[in-house]
């Protein structure tokens, strides 16, 4: 476990995280986008869309977690 100097190396950590998945998931979603050819299913529809739902959700995320810390960030 990660032990912080103060609240708001904390705070700085935890918004430097919420960004990285944020990039790894739009890689992801690149990578779907490019790789996977359409289907009669739509599993790359649906694939996608989990992604950008997965985005929306670290970025939803991601503000309620700088809204409730705000006097730190």
């Amino acid at each position: 476990m990660t032990v912080y100097e103060t609240h708001e190396d904390f705070v700085r950590d935890e918004l430097n995280s919420y960004r990285s998945a944020k990039m790894h998931v739009k890689r992801l979603l690149k990578d779907a986008e490019r790789d996977l050819l359409p289907d009669y299913r739509g599993d790359r529809d649906k694939i996608i869309e989990a992604l950008e739902a997965g985005i929306r959700y670290l970025d939803a995320l991601r503000t309620d977690f700088a809204r409730k810390n705000k006097s730190v960030s």
